[in-house]
């Protein structure tokens, strides 16, 4: 008995950005490439997505500061999902977070579930005369029910991760637009090539050929040329001449 093939994807890591501060957040735009190609395999699947991770930080001196990988969180965005996350961020550091506040992705499996938030801390007041202290935006991620690891961004820096992520997000699709522009398998191949073949049944008048059977009546050979070429022959020359005739 035949058995079904198990197709691989192999991950492929275009590029990365990350902000480092008390914990390490990177952003990764990823392309799950198909090891083996499979005619049930849709073209019109995305093969490109990003992964978030935070890595936690670990002690309190910035110059000693590490990151701890081992106890990493990463959660899985769909391009679209970065351009949404993008569009908070920016919002947010423009001072219009509650068209987009709060934010929430979650991310659920059989074994755990991962949540990314973005929010806004309300701003303490100040005694009359004390400066009143920057805006923070803060993303905080989430795995199960421990302890969640949030990283707080002045404005500028959620603009410029903004900013960021956009970009993110354009080359992925720009990506994802040509590998489906030039795949053999197309999800549009056999609407463009009915196309073609409509095309190729026209002749060289540009108009459907006449496959009825049917075929138009024909001028004589030795009639004049312009009844050869008009079907209604000499009609403007007759009704002259019976005018003048008059």
């Amino acid at each position: 008995m035949a058995q079904n093939k198990q197709y691989t994807d192999t991950l492929e890591n275009i590029c990365s950005f990350a902000q480092p501060s008390n914990h390490l957040l990177t952003f990764q735009l990823m392309r799950a490439k198909p090891a083996e190609s499979s005619i049930e395999k849709s073209s019109a699947k995305s093969e490109y997505f990003s992964f978030v991770t935070v890595a936690p930080g670990e002690g309190t001196d910035a110059q000693n500061r590490t990151y701890n990988f081992q106890n990493s969180i990463c959660i899985k965005f769909s391009l679209q999902e970065i351009a949404g996350l993008s569009y908070v961020l920016r919002n947010t550091a423009n001072g219009m977070g509650k068209i987009c506040l709060p934010y929430i992705k979650f991310a659920k499996s059989s074994s755990n579930s991962k949540q990314v938030s973005v929010w806004e801390p309300p701003q303490q007041p100040v005694a009359q005369g004390q400066f009143q202290k920057p805006r923070t935006i803060s993303i905080s991620i989430k795995e199960n029910n421990n302890q969640a690891i949030s990283i707080g961004l002045t404005p500028d820096q959620a603009f410029a991760m903004a900013e960021s992520l956009m970009l993110l997000f354009q080359k992925g699709m720009s990506l994802e637009f040509d590998r489906q522009v030039n795949s053999p398998k197309s999800f549009n191949s056999n609407k463009t090539n009915n196309s073609y073949a409509n095309l190729n049944a026209q002749n060289n008048n540009g108009f459907p050929q006449n496959n009825s059977g049917f075929q138009p009546a024909q001028a004589p050979a030795n009639a004049p040329f312009d009844q050869q070429t008009d079907p209604f022959g000499n009609i403007g020359d007759d009704f002259t001449n019976l005018l003048m005739n008059r």
